[in-house]
């Protein structure tokens, strides 16, 4: 009874998003075949190098699903999505797998892989970082849901600490079987591009100031805010080991840049804590650190 209330309550959220949000991936459920009896719209490379094929018999729905079985060498499968500026969003990755006697493990010097769907990145025809949505365990198992978010600026992360030239140029959804004697399907695949979450950007215009010599600047705004959205933010600052608020302000914030003056000029030398906090629940707050340090040309 568990099960059948999950699979129904998997199914209405799949209802629900199909729906309202645009499934980017063609032919996701493999219904379209083509004269090779490969599904329309995914490119397969290598296809001799083992078992890919529409199946009709074991489907999760529909009347076909994509097996892979016995890869001697490897098989991919996947729609290209072009080069790396594109994937300028966050994204969610889901659709429905089942597996038969899949292995990772080496035998005899031949090490059996576990299968990858995800974002597959390359440059210049050659492999570069990728981003498994599955975490299977070996053995075998019937038809479960997986999803996976892709954080736009997680993968922008990984890439930013590769030297320039050997970052990748293009991106794609792929599935990668590699040296598996077991079998895998898959189903009704999914992959939608998630509404832009808003943030509030707070920056200062230093860490460290002199006592008595300048305020501090803050700089607040609201990053993939629309033009009409806006919120009032609570400007905190409490010393660092304290949690006695020594200064408070509102100001209200919206996309464009504003800069605050803060009268920080009279505290005294010290560490200091700076908190912002929107009115909006929705928008998470930020932390700031800043020091007062000694005037060193004081007498």
């Amino acid at each position: 009874m568990k099960y059948l209330l999950l699979c129904a309550a998997l199914l209405l959220s799949a209802a629900t998003m199909s729906a309202n949000e645009e499934n980017l991936l063609q032919n996701p459920g493999f219904e379209n075949a083509g004269k090779n009896g490969l599904p329309l719209s995914w490119g397969i490379s290598n296809p001799k190098g083992g078992g890919c094929a529409l199946d009709d018999q074991v489907v999760h729905s529909g009347k076909y699903s994509l097996r892979f079985s016995s890869i001697d060498s490897y098989i991919a499968c996947q729609q290209s999505f072009g080069e790396m500026s594109t994937l300028d969003h966050d994204f969610r990755l889901s659709g429905w797998v089942k597996y038969d006697n899949i292995r990772n493990d080496t035998v005899d010097f031949k090490t059996y892989h576990l299968p990858f769907f995800g974002i597959w990145t390359s440059k210049k025809g050659r492999n570069s970082f990728n981003f498994n949505a599955l975490s299977l365990p070996p053995g075998s198992s019937d038809w479960q849901f997986f999803e996976k978010i892709y954080r736009r600026e997680d993968i922008q992360g990984m890439i930013a600490k590769r030297n320039f030239a050997d970052r990748p140029t293009h991106w794609s959804i792929r599935i990668n079987i590699s040296q598996q004697p077991g079998s895998v399907w898959f189903d009704d695949l999914s992959f939608v591009r998630l509404p832009a979450v808003v943030n509030l950007r707070a920056q200062l215009n230093s860490r460290e100031y002199i006592v008595n010599s300048r305020n501090a600047i803050l700089s607040l705004n609201l990053v993939n805010a629309t033009a009409e959205q806006e919120t009032v933010v609570r400007v905190g600052i409490t010393a660092l080991d304290s949690q006695t608020v020594l200064l408070q302000q509102e100001h209200p914030v919206r996309g464009g840049v504003s800069a605050v003056s803060l009268p920080t000029r009279a505290l005294p030398v010290g560490s200091y804590r700076l908190t912002c906090t929107p009115a909006d629940a929705n928008i998470q707050p930020a932390q700031l650190l800043f020091n007062i340090a000694a005037d060193p040309f004081a007498e």
